[in-house]
Parts: structure tokens; C-alpha cells; sequence
């Protein structure tokens, strides 16, 4: 699966060099990939105070990517 690099670079420079909509789309894909980790590890409880959080990251990178999740 192909997943949409990270931009790695500031708002300023992406206005600079003409990458705002780069810049935009990869801070929206940021916050869904942190709402899916905190989902991710909810859905990964199976007893009190007890998560699988192995599964839960292999989830979350499978869909965002490690870069994107790192």
C-alpha cells in the first residue's frame, strides 16, 4: 500500500515554494492518524487496564505508514 508522504517542512516554507496544499493535506492526514492511534488503543482493550497495543500500532502503520505514525 502507498501512503502519502509526510510533509516535513514548516507553513512558511511550503508558502514559499508554492507546497501549501501539500502542507495542508499532510497536517490533516497527522491529526486523522493520531485520532486513529487513540482509537486504535481503545479498541485494543481486553481487560481492565490491560491493551494490546502490539496489534494497535500494527493497525495504525498498516493504514498511515511508520513515518507517519512515528
Amino acid at each position: 500500500m502507498e501512503h502519502q508522504p509526510v510533509y516535513k517542512q514548516d507553513a512558511d516554507y511550503a508558502r514559499q515554494q508554492d507546497e501549501l496544499a501539500l502542507y495542508r493535506d499532510s497536517n490533516r492526514i497527522n491529526g486523522a492518524c493520531a485520532q486513529a492511534i487513540e482509537q486504535a488503543i481503545k479498541d485494543s482493550n481486553y481487560a481492565l487496564y490491560r491493551y494490546d497495543l502490539d496489534s494497535s500500532a500494527q493497525k495504525v502503520i498498516a493504514e498511515y505508514g511508520a513515518e507517519r505514525v512515528v
